[in-house]
């Protein structure tokens, strides 16, 4: 199993405009904020977008992630078992992930998987 950190500010919401990629950020930075409002306040920015300018958004950071997703059939927000901003996506109506706000506007993206 993977798990990616990217960034996931000001530079992903506008990723749903076609800008460029935000970059990878080194979660030990001290440039990188630890304030868990900062993860609240790009949870409400993201809940307050129109469900294709949300889908844009966790399919960016997914690609960044660079997990497979041809398309995002399905995201429900949710919370993290740290109680952080999170949304459960599912990916060409198979592949499930799941995209965790963390502290510095940080996204954690995992794949899920099921166990037979």
């Amino acid at each position: 199993m993977t798990i990616r950190r990217y960034a996931f500010g000001a530079a992903v919401l506008l990723a749903a405009c076609n800008q460029p990629a935000p970059s990878t950020v080194n979660a030990t930075d001290p440039a990188v904020s630890n304030s868990d409002a900062s993860a609240t306040n790009t949870a409400d920015t993201i809940a307050s977008l129109s469900e294709g300018q949300r889908k844009a958004v966790l399919f960016r950071a997914i690609r960044d992630g660079d997990e497979a997703c041809q398309e995002i059939t399905a995201a429900t927000a949710t919370q993290s078992l740290d109680n952080k901003p999170a949304w459960l996506v599912t990916c060409d109506k198979q592949q499930r992930y799941t995209v965790v706000l963390r502290n510095g506007d940080t996204a954690l993206v995992t794949p899920v998987t099921t166990q037979n």
